[in-house]
């Protein structure tokens, strides 16, 4: 089984699915994790009946499966020059994974500051990361579950700016570009 498409840039090994995404942490300028999250998961998942752990980026293990979802959430550019400016997107993408044993990740993608082009991190909003992290492992696992609602919002009319994304810049497969280009409302340089 080869690696997903997105999940080769984390774990810098195209061709073996036997690993884990030990270069996910190393990578933080380009992805964030939040196991602070977990357990919330955890407590959400309670009466399903199935408990997942959440896979240290060291630890290697089997990866089952994956996709891509986006979140809603903010970014926040740190540098002086932008004051810790912050910007809105119900487009934020992450991608979770599930290995053997009942084990998950979830990885969250910056994007790059309009103002200064540093990156700027991302502050997923937890309702949203832990409804859509939690339907994910529930669809995984056979058990029916309504999907969680999705926020259509002004912030996602704006085009698509892939020369601030961290997936297209690197070259990956993007849902939001693709979407932007059928639509014809892509921006991919100033």
């Amino acid at each position: 089984m080869a690696l997903p498409p997105l999940a080769e840039s984390f774990v810098g090994l195209a061709t073996n699915a036997m690993t884990s995404n030990e270069d996910l942490v190393d990578s933080t300028e380009y992805i964030s994790l939040f196991p602070h999250f977990h357990s919330k998961i955890q407590a959400a998942m309670l009466l399903s009946g199935i408990v997942y752990n959440w896979k240290p980026p060291s630890e290697q293990r089997l990866m089952l499966s994956y996709n891509e979802i986006p979140i809603e959430g903010l970014f926040v550019c740190t540098t002086k020059k932008c004051n810790l400016r912050r910007w809105h997107s119900c487009s934020v993408l992450m991608i979770i994974c599930i290995y053997e044993g009942y084990y998950y990740d979830v990885a969250i993608w910056h994007q790059k500051c309009k103002i200064c082009r540093n990156w700027g991190r991302p502050l997923p909003v937890e309702t949203s990361y832990v409804q859509k992290v939690v339907f994910q492992l529930m669809v995984w696992n056979n058990i029916p579950v309504k999907a969680p609602p999705r926020r259509r919002s002004h912030h996602t009319t704006n085009p698509h700016l892939e020369y601030l994304c961290a997936v297209c810049l690197l070259g990956k497969r993007c849902r939001a570009a693709e979407e932007a280009r059928r639509k014809g409302v892509t921006a991919t340089t100033l």
